[in-house]
């Protein structure tokens, strides 16, 4: 039981702002990291999203 608390706990605390953020590729906003590796075709909001695939 003590071993799942401790998991979600984990889960829960975010990860420090500092060094390079990941931003969105359509409005530039800041967004965490995801993982270990660099995301270059991120999206912040459905609305981006949505902007994104009508200009393909």
């Amino acid at each position: 039981m003590t071993n799942k608390v401790a998991e979600r706990a984990r889960a829960l605390v975010t990860k420090p702002l500092g060094g390079e953020l990941d931003s969105c590729m359509v409005c530039g906003r800041a967004m965490r990291p995801m993982g270990m590796a660099r995301s270059e075709g991120r999206v912040c909001s459905p609305a981006c999203a949505r902007q994104w695939a009508q200009g393909l």
